[in-house]
């Protein structure tokens, strides 16, 4: 019998790992490789010193962007945010609950603000596309509010109706399945991928990196990028 191992996260920072694994690793095929020949979306990650409501709400206006963008080229395509706590469910339902009370009260006047206030290109990009199709910032809260209402949010945090949250993940790419917005914890950091999931938001501050060596929380969003 031959024991094979598969790992997208080796911790090559670790000395006692690195020798563990120097005379046993066969082939070495990271994500950098993996985005160069083209077989994943580009990884774009957005900085931004803007407090958790807001990052939410850029997120909200590029995932609408990328939808709009597809559909003006009669493409059928549904972006799915990934909404990350950091350790507990606990933080993850009280992330949940905000995005509900955001989109509750969202205004014409938050998505402004946001058009005056972010220098992510990106985000200004998605508002270029906004003003050349005659998409007003009104038209624009009416629909991240369709959008985005609860019934098409997610948790998969509960073991209630664990096998009917696991029918809903597996056909995220089906036409009928309405999900665009996903709250978790841990449970979809690794075994689980989806080709329309294109944005991640971390709803946590800081990090647990310490001398230079990537931290579990680290880690585990190295694996979650591994999602989409």
């Amino acid at each position: 019998n031959l024991l094979l191992e598969f790992t997208a996260t080796l911790d090559y920072f670790h000395r006692n790992i690195v020798n563990k694994y120097r005379k046993k690793v066969i082939y070495r095929y990271d994500l950098q490789q993996y985005r160069n020949e083209r077989y994943s979306k580009d990884v774009y990650i957005v900085q931004s010193d803007f407090d958790e409501n807001d990052r939410i709400l850029q997120a909200l206006i590029v995932s609408q962007y990328k939808q709009d963008v597809a559909a003006s080229n009669r493409i059928n395509l549904k972006p799915v945010i990934l909404f990350k706590a950091q350790r507990t469910i606990e933080q993850s339902k009280q992330s949940k609950a905000n995005f509900h009370n955001i989109i509750e009260n969202l205004s014409a006047d938050d998505i402004e603000r946001i058009r005056n206030i972010s220098t992510i290109p990106l985000v200004q990009n998605a508002f270029d596309f906004f003003n050349q199709h005659g998409i007003t910032s009104q038209q624009l809260t009416s629909r991240l509010k369709a959008e985005f209402n609860e019934s098409r949010c997610l948790s998969v945090n509960e073991e209630i109706e664990k096998e009917k949250q696991q029918i809903r993940l597996n056909s995220l790419e089906d036409k009928d399945n309405p999900i665009r917005a996903i709250f978790a914890v841990q449970k979809l950091n690794e075994g689980w991928d989806v080709l329309n999931l294109f944005d991640i938001v971390r709803c946590y501050e800081g990090r647990d990196s310490r001398a230079g060596r990537p931290g579990r929380t680290t880690i585990a969003e190295a694996q979650l990028i591994g999602r989409g």
